[in-house]
């Protein structure tokens, strides 16, 4: 069998085409890709298919989540394997595709930051939640850890009656991980649903009214600003830039300016 030649003139054995096309297959629901000069390969085109995913994901665990924690119950509740990439993509390929006028009337969006009201994109979230449940404050991130843990162990109480067991001993897995951070939890291999609940309960008890007065302020700010404002976060301002220059939303840089 012949070479086959790429557009870019790199010619690939049939083996090394097999396997490019295999990996590609990975990515059927996306089309594009940046280029590698540009950092990452990551999502440039809106996926119906992830979307849905990622959206009903966040509906049934009803806080923001990580892509990666996304990515692993979409993989043991729907059998779904999406590399983490792609659902890292998300909030920017969602904000390219309404700024387009494409989309559906909910879509993927970030979280925002409670002081600078400007989106983190690592941590995913719905258009139609409430102010307050998209803003990420100091506390926040903990309290996300314990509310997360709950519902990973009311899905793993829901597996277990139904008989499901692979599902069960993955969500057993994940939320032992979880609950053996928690304070008073002993870091142990036995699962401990009981002892993680408990624990879980008894901190946010702690710290949950705090974080949620934190929030509220800040929600009531990002409320006074545009629709578009408030589904996507303040441009960020590189420091040292001009000071009517914004960086665009997807680049993002460090305290110390560095982008």
């Amino acid at each position: 069998m012949d070479n086959e030649t790429q557009g870019d003139g790199i010619v690939l054995t049939p083996n090394e085409n097999r396997q490019r096309t295999r990996a590609l297959s990975l990515l059927t629901d996306v089309s594009g890709l940046q280029d590698d000069r540009q950092g990452p390969k990551v999502p440039t085109q809106r996926s119906s298919g992830v979307v849905r995913l990622a959206l009903e994901t966040l509906h049934c665990m009803g806080v923001p989540l990580d892509a990666r924690l996304v990515a692993q119950i979409v993989s043991i509740r729907h059998r779904v394997d999406r590399p983490v990439s792609i659902y890292a993509a998300l909030s920017e390929v969602e904000r390219r595709t309404q700024l387009r006028g494409g989309g559906n009337s909910v879509w993927v969006a970030p979280a925002i930051h409670a002081t600078r009201l400007t989106p983190i994109p690592a941590l995913l979230t719905r258009s139609d939640w409430g102010e307050v449940q998209r803003v990420v404050d100091v506390y926040t991130l903990r309290v996300l850890h314990l509310h997360i843990l709950l519902k990973l162990l009311e899905l793993w109480e829901t597996a277990r009656g139904r008989h499901d067991d692979t599902t069960t001993d993955r969500l057993a897995a994940l939320a032992a991980r979880y609950g053996r951070t928690v304070a008073g939890v002993s870091v142990s291999a036995t699962f401990e649903p009981r002892v993680y609940r408990t624990a879980a309960r008894d901190e946010l008890s702690l710290i949950a009214r705090l974080d949620r007065a934190h929030r509220e302020d800040a929600a009531a700010r990002l409320a006074r600003h545009a629709p578009s404002i408030r589904a996507w976060g303040l441009p960020i301002v590189a420091i040292g830039t001009p000071k009517n220059y914004h960086i665009p939303h997807g680049v993002y840089c460090s305290h110390k300016g560095g982008v």
